[in-house]
């Protein structure tokens, strides 16, 4: 259906164009990945407690003939000495192109 397509599309890119969306994706995206059922889906949570950083993006691309992408994310870094986290930093993206194509697609990373 077009139109709930439309509005997951408008839903993503909302999230990205905000730091409080773009936390609030990788919240999600996070809790996913830890609490995945398959062993082979998830990220162990030692890995992340011995990573020096971790960046989140969502992407979301769509087009016909020509295409778009826009990406969002954030990144956070581990503090030295054992001092938890540092504030969220914002990334973003984007891009267009031309030829044979059509479709649409929303990934988180």
């Amino acid at each position: 259906d077009a139109d709930c397509s439309d509005i997951h599309l408008e839903k993503a890119i909302g999230a990205m164009t905000s730091l409080k969306g773009q936390i609030k994706q990788s919240l999600e995206s996070l809790n996913s990945m830890t609490n995945a059922a398959e062993f082979d889906k998830g990220i162990p949570v030692e890995l992340i407690q011995r990573c020096s950083g971790i960046v989140f993006m969502t992407e979301v691309k769509a087009g016909f003939v020509w295409s778009g992408s826009v990406s969002g994310g954030i990144l956070i870094a581990k503090l030295p000495n054992g001092g938890g986290w540092s504030a969220p930093s914002s990334l973003g993206s984007g891009g267009v192109g031309v030829g044979f194509q059509g479709g649409e697609q929303k990934k988180d990373t």
